[in-house]
């Protein structure tokens, strides 16, 4: 950015980099969603791997919690959305 910009201009300048991140990140997501589309196989163990993956973080922390009570006063039970 050129070091004349006024404040609001750079502000402007965030907003419109972030909107240019988004659509690259969008943009990204959709070529691996066509590269793993192509190989079918790919994909499925992919998935499978990150199924797995997040079962296995899911089981950790259903089995420490009840050892523990409580990670910074957060149970296992907790559902509240304050």
């Amino acid at each position: 950015m050129a070091s004349g910009h006024t404040e609001g201009q750079r502000s402007g300048g965030s907003l419109d980099a972030l909107r240019h991140h988004t659509r690259l990140y969008r943009r990204l997501l959709g070529a691996q969603a066509r590269s793993q589309g192509a190989y079918r196989t790919s994909f499925l163990l992919d998935s499978l791997g990150t199924l797995l993956i997040t079962a296995a973080e899911s089981a950790a922390l259903a089995l420490i919690l009840p050892r523990l009570g409580s990670l910074s006063g957060w149970t296992l039970g907790d559902t509240d959305s304050d």
